[in-house]
Protein backbone atom coordinates (compact mmCIF):
# COMPACT_ATOMS: atom_id res chain seq x y z
CA UNK A 1 0.00 0.00 0.00
CA UNK A 2 1.42 3.61 -0.90
CA UNK A 3 2.66 5.41 2.13
CA UNK A 4 0.34 8.94 2.51
CA UNK A 5 2.18 12.04 4.06
CA UNK A 6 -0.06 15.12 5.29
CA UNK A 7 1.56 18.24 5.07
CA UNK A 8 1.10 22.05 3.62
CA UNK A 9 2.96 22.53 0.65
CA UNK A 10 5.08 25.31 -0.11
CA UNK A 11 5.27 26.65 -3.21
CA UNK A 12 8.15 26.83 -5.52
CA UNK A 13 10.55 25.98 -9.03
CA UNK A 14 11.16 23.98 -12.52
CA UNK A 15 13.39 24.44 -15.30
CA UNK A 16 14.49 23.05 -18.76
CA UNK A 17 17.39 20.93 -18.80
CA UNK A 18 19.10 19.37 -21.67
CA UNK A 19 17.67 15.89 -22.74
CA UNK A 20 20.29 12.73 -21.68
CA UNK A 21 19.08 9.24 -22.85
CA UNK A 22 17.89 6.66 -19.75
CA UNK A 23 18.04 2.53 -20.80
CA UNK A 24 16.53 3.07 -23.94
CA UNK A 25 19.22 4.47 -26.78
CA UNK A 26 18.03 7.67 -28.77
CA UNK A 27 18.65 7.84 -32.38
CA UNK A 28 19.75 11.35 -33.22
CA UNK A 29 17.17 11.78 -36.13
CA UNK A 30 13.64 13.02 -35.21
CA UNK A 31 10.91 14.73 -37.00
CA UNK A 32 8.93 17.79 -35.97
CA UNK A 33 5.10 18.57 -37.05
CA UNK A 34 2.85 20.50 -36.24
CA UNK A 35 -0.87 19.95 -35.10
CA UNK A 36 -3.84 22.88 -34.10
CA UNK A 37 -6.94 20.68 -33.17
CA UNK A 38 -7.29 19.91 -29.29
CA UNK A 39 -9.67 18.07 -27.14
CA UNK A 40 -10.47 19.00 -23.31
CA UNK A 41 -11.90 18.18 -20.06
CA UNK A 42 -14.24 20.25 -18.12
CA UNK A 43 -13.62 20.79 -14.24
CA UNK A 44 -15.02 22.50 -12.04
CA UNK A 45 -13.92 26.04 -9.97
CA UNK A 46 -11.16 25.25 -7.32
CA UNK A 47 -12.41 25.08 -3.98
CA UNK A 48 -10.20 27.40 -1.42
CA UNK A 49 -6.12 25.85 0.15
CA UNK A 50 -5.74 23.59 2.54
CA UNK A 51 -3.90 20.22 3.68
CA UNK A 52 -2.80 18.38 1.04
CA UNK A 53 -2.26 14.32 1.52
CA UNK A 54 0.15 13.51 -0.77
CA UNK A 55 1.40 10.14 -1.51
CA UNK A 56 5.28 9.93 -0.77
CA UNK A 57 6.52 8.97 -4.69
CA UNK A 58 6.14 13.37 -5.75
CA UNK A 59 8.04 13.89 -2.77
CA UNK A 60 11.47 11.64 -4.06
CA UNK A 61 14.45 13.48 -4.64
CA UNK A 62 14.44 13.96 -8.49
CA UNK A 63 16.96 13.04 -10.85
CA UNK A 64 18.87 15.74 -11.74
CA UNK A 65 19.68 16.40 -14.56
CA UNK A 66 16.45 15.16 -15.87
CA UNK A 67 16.69 12.35 -18.13
CA UNK A 68 14.04 14.34 -20.56
CA UNK A 69 13.97 17.09 -23.30
CA UNK A 70 11.90 20.33 -23.83
CA UNK A 71 10.90 19.41 -27.20
CA UNK A 72 9.26 16.46 -29.54
CA UNK A 73 12.43 15.07 -30.93
CA UNK A 74 12.95 13.12 -27.54
CA UNK A 75 9.76 11.01 -28.03
CA UNK A 76 10.06 10.63 -31.49
CA UNK A 77 13.57 9.27 -31.41
CA UNK A 78 12.20 6.64 -28.80
CA UNK A 79 9.89 5.34 -31.33
CA UNK A 80 12.25 5.12 -34.24
CA UNK A 81 14.37 3.07 -31.36
CA UNK A 82 11.63 1.03 -30.71
CA UNK A 83 11.05 -0.03 -34.17
CA UNK A 84 14.28 -0.82 -34.52
CA UNK A 85 14.43 -3.05 -31.51
CA UNK A 86 11.04 -4.65 -33.04
CA UNK A 87 10.83 -4.57 -36.80
CA UNK A 88 7.36 -6.72 -36.91
CA UNK A 89 5.82 -3.18 -35.00
CA UNK A 90 6.28 -1.45 -38.08
CA UNK A 91 3.01 -0.59 -39.08
CA UNK A 92 2.78 0.84 -35.40
CA UNK A 93 5.69 2.51 -35.62
CA UNK A 94 5.22 4.63 -38.76
CA UNK A 95 1.75 5.72 -37.32
CA UNK A 96 3.07 6.55 -34.08
CA UNK A 97 5.36 8.53 -36.22
CA UNK A 98 3.10 10.69 -38.83
CA UNK A 99 1.15 13.87 -36.96
CA UNK A 100 -2.17 12.64 -34.90
CA UNK A 101 -4.73 11.71 -36.90
CA UNK A 102 -8.02 11.32 -34.82
CA UNK A 103 -9.92 8.84 -37.15
CA UNK A 104 -6.73 6.53 -36.37
CA UNK A 105 -8.56 3.06 -35.10
CA UNK A 106 -5.93 2.36 -32.28
CA UNK A 107 -8.25 -0.17 -30.86
CA UNK A 108 -8.69 -2.54 -34.41
CA UNK A 109 -4.44 -1.70 -35.12
CA UNK A 110 -4.00 -2.72 -31.84
CA UNK A 111 -6.00 -5.95 -31.81
CA UNK A 112 -4.65 -6.85 -35.88
CA UNK A 113 -0.84 -6.57 -34.59
CA UNK A 114 -1.67 -8.72 -31.42
CA UNK A 115 -3.56 -11.40 -33.56
CA UNK A 116 -1.15 -11.79 -35.76
CA UNK A 117 1.76 -12.88 -33.91
CA UNK A 118 3.00 -14.93 -31.66
CA UNK A 119 4.02 -12.91 -29.25
CA UNK A 120 1.74 -10.34 -29.69
CA UNK A 121 0.45 -9.96 -25.80
CA UNK A 122 4.35 -9.71 -25.10
CA UNK A 123 4.91 -6.76 -27.88
CA UNK A 124 1.82 -5.00 -26.79
CA UNK A 125 3.66 -4.62 -22.99
CA UNK A 126 6.96 -3.41 -24.30
CA UNK A 127 4.66 -0.71 -26.77
CA UNK A 128 2.69 0.28 -23.50
CA UNK A 129 6.08 1.12 -21.60
CA UNK A 130 7.49 2.81 -24.53
CA UNK A 131 4.20 5.05 -23.68
CA UNK A 132 4.34 5.27 -20.14
CA UNK A 133 8.44 5.70 -19.46
CA UNK A 134 9.14 7.17 -23.21
CA UNK A 135 6.64 9.35 -24.49
CA UNK A 136 4.33 10.44 -22.20
CA UNK A 137 7.56 11.73 -19.93
CA UNK A 138 9.24 13.20 -22.75
CA UNK A 139 5.90 15.26 -23.78
CA UNK A 140 4.92 16.34 -20.15
CA UNK A 141 8.60 17.97 -20.53
CA UNK A 142 7.92 19.60 -23.15
CA UNK A 143 4.41 20.71 -22.24
CA UNK A 144 6.11 22.14 -19.00
CA UNK A 145 8.65 24.07 -20.48
CA UNK A 146 6.46 25.97 -22.87
CA UNK A 147 4.21 27.01 -20.07
CA UNK A 148 7.19 27.79 -17.79
CA UNK A 149 8.03 30.73 -20.60
CA UNK A 150 4.19 31.40 -21.24
CA UNK A 151 3.76 32.56 -17.49
CA UNK A 152 6.75 33.93 -16.97
CA UNK A 153 6.17 36.08 -20.03
CA UNK A 154 2.63 36.49 -19.80
CA UNK A 155 1.03 37.37 -16.65
CA UNK A 156 -2.16 36.84 -16.97
CA UNK A 157 -2.53 33.33 -18.39
CA UNK A 158 -4.77 31.11 -16.75
CA UNK A 159 -3.56 27.65 -14.89
CA UNK A 160 -6.90 26.46 -16.42
CA UNK A 161 -5.40 26.38 -20.04
CA UNK A 162 -6.86 23.65 -21.94
CA UNK A 163 -3.28 22.96 -23.56
CA UNK A 164 -1.48 21.89 -20.47
CA UNK A 165 -0.40 18.48 -19.91
CA UNK A 166 -2.64 18.50 -16.45
CA UNK A 167 -5.75 19.48 -18.13
CA UNK A 168 -6.11 15.64 -20.04
CA UNK A 169 -7.76 14.51 -17.31
CA UNK A 170 -10.09 15.82 -14.32
CA UNK A 171 -8.13 17.57 -11.17
CA UNK A 172 -8.08 15.10 -8.54
CA UNK A 173 -9.78 16.32 -4.74
CA UNK A 174 -8.75 16.10 -1.53
CA UNK A 175 -11.18 15.28 1.26
CA UNK A 176 -12.18 18.82 1.94
CA UNK A 177 -12.86 19.99 -1.48
CA UNK A 178 -9.49 21.35 -2.48
CA UNK A 179 -7.24 20.25 -5.24
CA UNK A 180 -5.05 17.64 -4.90
CA UNK A 181 -1.65 20.05 -6.20
CA UNK A 182 2.53 19.39 -5.53
CA UNK A 183 4.45 22.22 -5.84
CA UNK A 184 7.36 22.56 -7.95
CA UNK A 185 10.40 22.58 -5.79
CA UNK A 186 13.81 24.29 -6.47
CA UNK A 187 16.69 22.08 -6.82
CA UNK A 188 18.04 23.62 -3.92
CA UNK A 189 15.39 22.04 -1.61
CA UNK A 190 16.48 18.30 -2.31
CA UNK A 191 20.18 19.22 -1.88
CA UNK A 192 20.48 16.12 1.30
CA UNK A 193 18.53 13.38 -0.40
CA UNK A 194 19.48 11.07 -3.25
CA UNK A 195 16.95 10.14 -5.87
CA UNK A 196 15.89 6.21 -6.18
CA UNK A 197 17.58 4.21 -8.42
CA UNK A 198 15.56 3.40 -11.63
CA UNK A 199 14.26 -0.21 -11.37
CA UNK A 200 15.36 -2.31 -14.35
CA UNK A 201 14.47 -5.81 -15.37
CA UNK A 202 16.50 -8.28 -16.76
CA UNK A 203 14.04 -9.95 -18.51
CA UNK A 204 13.22 -7.02 -20.97
CA UNK A 205 16.76 -5.35 -21.02
CA UNK A 206 15.56 -2.80 -24.13
CA UNK A 207 12.62 -1.62 -21.71
CA UNK A 208 13.23 1.73 -19.91
CA UNK A 209 13.57 1.15 -16.35
CA UNK A 210 10.79 2.23 -14.49
CA UNK A 211 11.63 5.44 -12.29
CA UNK A 212 9.95 5.50 -9.01
CA UNK A 213 10.63 9.30 -8.94
CA UNK A 214 9.51 10.40 -12.60
CA UNK A 215 6.65 12.77 -11.21
CA UNK A 216 9.51 14.63 -8.85
CA UNK A 217 11.77 14.53 -11.67
CA UNK A 218 9.71 15.97 -14.15
CA UNK A 219 8.33 18.71 -11.77
CA UNK A 220 11.10 19.48 -10.46
CA UNK A 221 11.83 23.66 -10.78
CA UNK A 222 14.92 25.68 -11.53
CA UNK A 223 18.01 25.69 -8.86
CA UNK A 224 16.95 28.45 -7.01
CA UNK A 225 13.09 29.26 -6.24
CA UNK A 226 10.62 30.84 -8.49
CA UNK A 227 11.32 34.91 -8.91
CA UNK A 228 7.09 35.26 -7.80
CA UNK A 229 4.45 33.90 -6.12
CA UNK A 230 2.62 33.93 -8.99
CA UNK A 231 4.69 31.77 -11.07
CA UNK A 232 5.26 29.14 -8.50
CA UNK A 233 1.82 29.09 -8.26
CA UNK A 234 0.98 28.30 -11.82
CA UNK A 235 3.80 25.93 -12.36
CA UNK A 236 2.43 23.57 -9.51
CA UNK A 237 1.36 19.84 -10.29
CA UNK A 238 -2.15 18.93 -10.56
CA UNK A 239 -2.68 15.30 -9.47
CA UNK A 240 -5.21 13.12 -12.16
CA UNK A 241 -5.76 9.39 -12.88
CA UNK A 242 -2.71 10.08 -15.84
CA UNK A 243 -0.21 10.11 -12.99
CA UNK A 244 -0.23 6.23 -11.78
CA UNK A 245 -0.28 5.44 -15.10
CA UNK A 246 3.36 6.73 -15.29
CA UNK A 247 4.15 4.25 -12.24
CA UNK A 248 2.61 1.07 -13.96
CA UNK A 249 4.85 -1.60 -12.51
CA UNK A 250 6.44 -4.66 -15.09
CA UNK A 251 4.79 -7.18 -12.80
CA UNK A 252 1.82 -5.27 -12.48
CA UNK A 253 0.81 -5.13 -16.00
CA UNK A 254 2.10 -9.16 -16.82
CA UNK A 255 -0.67 -9.97 -14.03
CA UNK A 256 -3.30 -7.84 -15.85
CA UNK A 257 -6.06 -9.16 -18.24
CA UNK A 258 -5.59 -9.06 -21.72
CA UNK A 259 -8.84 -7.27 -21.91
CA UNK A 260 -7.39 -4.64 -19.58
CA UNK A 261 -4.09 -4.03 -21.69
CA UNK A 262 -6.66 -3.76 -25.10
CA UNK A 263 -8.19 -1.13 -23.67
CA UNK A 264 -5.64 0.61 -21.73
CA UNK A 265 -2.88 1.20 -24.06
CA UNK A 266 -5.39 2.24 -27.33
CA UNK A 267 -6.37 5.33 -24.42
CA UNK A 268 -2.43 6.39 -23.61
CA UNK A 269 -1.68 6.25 -27.09
CA UNK A 270 -4.67 8.97 -27.64
CA UNK A 271 -3.78 10.85 -24.40
CA UNK A 272 0.03 11.35 -25.69
CA UNK A 273 -1.13 12.14 -29.26
CA UNK A 274 -3.30 14.80 -28.13
CA UNK A 275 -0.52 16.10 -25.60
CA UNK A 276 1.79 16.15 -28.53
CA UNK A 277 -1.38 18.37 -30.49
CA UNK A 278 -2.03 20.67 -27.33
CA UNK A 279 2.04 21.33 -27.04
CA UNK A 280 2.58 21.71 -30.42
CA UNK A 281 0.20 24.40 -30.40
CA UNK A 282 1.52 26.24 -27.36
CA UNK A 283 4.59 26.91 -29.78
CA UNK A 284 2.63 28.30 -32.35
CA UNK A 285 1.23 30.83 -29.79
CA UNK A 286 4.47 31.33 -28.63
CA UNK A 287 5.76 32.38 -32.21
CA UNK A 288 2.73 34.74 -32.05
CA UNK A 289 3.82 36.38 -28.98
CA UNK A 290 1.06 34.30 -26.93
CA UNK A 291 -0.97 37.09 -28.63
CA UNK A 292 -4.22 34.38 -28.61
CA UNK A 293 -3.70 33.76 -24.43
CA UNK A 294 -4.22 37.62 -24.10
CA UNK A 295 -7.22 39.08 -22.40
CA UNK A 296 -9.76 38.29 -19.93
CA UNK A 297 -9.79 34.98 -19.51
CA UNK A 298 -13.31 34.31 -19.24
CA UNK A 299 -13.49 35.46 -22.76
CA UNK A 300 -11.39 32.95 -23.98
CA UNK A 301 -11.78 29.73 -25.75
CA UNK A 302 -8.29 28.55 -24.48
CA UNK A 303 -9.44 28.49 -21.21
CA UNK A 304 -11.95 26.02 -19.61
CA UNK A 305 -14.35 27.20 -16.91
CA UNK A 306 -18.04 27.25 -16.13
CA UNK A 307 -18.38 30.78 -15.86
CA UNK A 308 -16.88 31.04 -19.68
CA UNK A 309 -18.54 27.99 -21.47
CA UNK A 310 -21.33 30.29 -22.80
CA UNK A 311 -19.14 32.84 -24.14
CA UNK A 312 -17.19 30.37 -25.95
CA UNK A 313 -19.78 28.79 -27.36
CA UNK A 314 -21.55 31.87 -28.44
CA UNK A 315 -17.80 33.16 -30.28
CA UNK A 316 -18.05 29.76 -32.26
CA UNK A 317 -21.13 30.43 -33.52
CA UNK A 318 -20.36 33.97 -34.59
CA UNK A 319 -17.32 32.69 -36.51
CA UNK A 320 -19.15 29.99 -37.85
CA UNK A 321 -21.35 32.52 -39.55
CA UNK A 322 -18.82 35.01 -40.61
CA UNK A 323 -17.40 31.54 -42.84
Amino acid sequence: MEALILLFVPQTPRTPNQHTPTAMAQPTTGRSMRATSTLSIVVSTPPPEGPQIIPSHYLLAPTLPRPFGNDLEGALDGILEFGRIFPEMRAIVETLLKEPDTTTNWPLLIKEMWDSHPLGRGLMEELLFLVTRCLLPEQISHNRALLYRLYSNHRGASVRLILRYDMLREWHHQPRGTFAVVDSLSHAAFANMQPPAPISNPKHPYRRPLMPNIWATLIVGQPTDYPTRRLSDAMRHHVTDLDKCLLLRDEEVAERSDAWLLSMLPMLILQWQLLRKNTMRLEDMEVGDWEELKGRADELEWVRDPRNKEIVEERKVHKTRRR
